[in-house]
C-alpha cells in the first residue's frame, strides 16, 4: 500500500467538507432561485443549514413543505432560521395527551401476565 502522508486524513475531511458546504449552496441556490428569496437570506440559511449537515435532507424537505405554499417565502425563511439557531427547527411536535407511545405498565403488562398465567 501507498505511504500515506502525515495530515493527509485531516486533508481529505477538509475536501469532504468543502465538497458538502458547495452541495449545500447548490441546493439552497436552487431554493432560492424557485422561491425569489433574498441573498442576504439565502446566505444566513446556508449558514445554519452547513451546521446540520446531520439533518441536511429531512431540513431540505420540511423548507420545501414549508415554501409549497407560501405567500411570504423570505418570512417563512426567517422563521426558520430563527428556529434553527433556537434548536427547535425540524423537531415533532409534542406527542398529544393520551397519546403516548412509552412502554410504561398498561395494556401491554396486563397482555404478558395473560400470556404467563
Amino acid at each position: 500500500p501507498p505511504a500515506r502522508r502525515p495530515g493527509a486524513s485531516g486533508a481529505m475531511a477538509e475536501d469532504i467538507l468543502a465538497m458538502v458546504a458547495t452541495m449545500v449552496d447548490d441546493e439552497l441556490g436552487q431554493l432560492s432561485e424557485r422561491h425569489k428569496l433574498d441573498k442576504k437570506l439565502t446566505d444566513a440559511l446556508s449558514v445554519q443549514m452547513k451546521t446540520r449537515t446531520c439533518t441536511f435532507e429531512e431540513d431540505m424537505k420540511l423548507l420545501q413543505e414549508l415554501l409549497a405554499g407560501a405567500t411570504k417565502p423570505d418570512e417563512v425563511v426567517r422563521t426558520v432560521i430563527r428556529q434553527m439557531e433556537a434548536g427547535s427547527f425540524g423537531q415533532a411536535e409534542a406527542p398529544k395527551p393520551g397519546r403516548s407511545r412509552s412502554r410504561s405498565p398498561g395494556r401491554g403488562g396486563a397482555r404478558r401476565q395473560n400470556l404467563s398465567g
